[in-house]
């Protein structure tokens, strides 16, 4: 009985039913109560019963039916009907509202041909059905429901027993299941205010995790910016040094730069002079050529037709040929060592004026070379060498520059012994 009568309360439980949604759902559920009462009317129609001595099925009394059929004209005359409410749809009528699953849950106990019971206690079923129907109802509604029966007192007097019935195992349910309910709700609400500080917890931790995270990662922008800052600074400080460093090698050098620049200026005075001195000279020649040569010619040719015409002796003749080269040479020889030492003055100062701008340049270089850092101490002899090395002309045989390449390896040797 507990268990039946715990199907019925589950079966009529609600006048109204709250269901999610904005109408559909409501709507579908409204549509579905006249079926699934039928369902309910046609489920005591055929009750299986099964004793040790007999089995098979019966229905209800003629009572239930009459019961049954006039819940159509009240579904019919009065259907539930839909309040929309925020957020959810309220579906209420004058019979309770039925769900799908209560009343499948109901069929299958009803119609369950394994169960053990009586003929007599598979009919009372309905009877049991229909008096938690009209403890569930309304008065009014009850009222026209027990009109159905008024003429059968016996019939009456069964339903209102199963209807007192019903209403005390209800209320022994109720009773028994109030606890577990208290406790139920203080467990959920127990568990609510747990999930909600939880919530609470989770959310603050992650809030905190960003806060970290964000604090991780200022910190790490802060340590790339103070290692660019630092990189920057170091680099500055090395820029002020080399500097420093350039424009002292720049202070003990401006003399030698400025000697070295008169001295190009005195070369390329020089290199003119020279080219001025040997373009005389050679005009000077031409001119002497033109102006006296024919003359010197006619000379020369005149004493040697004398001689002949005078017809002298072989040794006339030889002192003769020995004075005239004599006389020839001296002028040539002069004239050659005039032209030699032009030339050499010019190439001297060519090359002076060369020498001079090569060191001016390898001086500004240097100093480029300390200011950019790309030059230390153990460069400065070798180019301390290069730039001081003997100038042309003064080395141990002529007037060309030494090797560049013993200056460089006298410079490296003299930088190893420095270091």
């Amino acid at each position: 009985m507990d268990e039946f009568a715990d199907l019925l309360m589950q079966l009529f439980r609600s006048h109204s039913v709250q269901v999610s949604g904005t109408g559909g759902e409501a709507r579908a559920l409204v549509a579905m109560q006249q079926t699934l009462y039928e369902t309910v009317f046609t489920t005591f129609h055929d009750v299986p019963f099964r004793t040790k001595n007999a089995s098979g099925s019966t229905g209800s009394g003629s009572a239930v039916d009459r019961i049954f059929n006039h819940c159509r004209p009240i579904l019919t005359s009065s259907p539930a009907e839909i309040s929309q409410q925020p957020g959810f749809s309220l579906v209420s009528g004058e019979l309770p509202i039925l769900q799908d699953d209560d009343v499948q849950r109901l069929r299958e106990f009803v119609r369950n041909p394994l169960a053990d019971r009586t003929a007599d206690d598979a009919q009372q079923l309905g009877y049991q059905a229909v008096a938690a129907l009209l403890v569930e109802c309304t008065g009014k509604t009850r009222a026209k429901l027990l009109a159905e029966v008024q003429g059968e007192p016996v019939e009456t007097a069964n339903i209102l027993f199963q209807a007192a019935a019903y209403a005390a195992a209800r209320r022994s349910i109720q009773d028994r299941t109030l606890p577990t309910q208290a406790v139920s709700g203080e467990l959920a609400s127990i568990t609510g205010a747990v999930a909600n500080h939880r919530a609470e917890f989770e959310k603050e931790r992650l809030e905190q995790r960003g806060a970290l995270d964000a604090l991780a990662a200022a910190g790490i922008e802060i340590d790339q910016k103070v290692s660019a800052a630092s990189e920057g600074l170091d680099a500055f400080k090395e820029s002020l040094l080399n500097r420093e460093t350039a424009i002292r090698e720049e202070w003990k050098l401006d003399r030698a730069r400025l000697n070295w620049n008169d001295r190009f200026t005195e070369a390329r005075a020089g290199f003119r002079i020279a080219c001025g001195l040997l373009a005389a000279y050679l005009i000077v020649t031409c001119a002497i050529a033109y102006a006296f040569g024919r003359d010197v010619v006619a000379s020369v040719n005149h004493f040697d037709l004398g001689l002949f015409i005078s017809g002298g002796s072989v040794g006339t003749a030889i002192a003769h040929q020995i004075s005239r080269l004599v006389v020839f040479s001296v002028p040539i020889f002069v004239y050659l060592w005039l032209l030699k030492t032009v030339i050499r003055y010019f190439m001297r100062s060519l090359l002076l004026m060369d020498d001079a701008r090569q060191r001016e340049t390898m001086l500004d270089t240097y100093l480029l070379l300390t200011e950019k850092g790309r030059a230390d101490e153990r460069d400065r002899p070798l180019i301390l060498w290069a730039l001081f090395r003997q100038t042309p002309g003064h080395g141990p045989d002529g007037i060309e520059p030494p090797d560049f390449t013993e200056v460089i390896n006298t410079g490296l040797r003299r930088a190893q012994q420095t270091a």
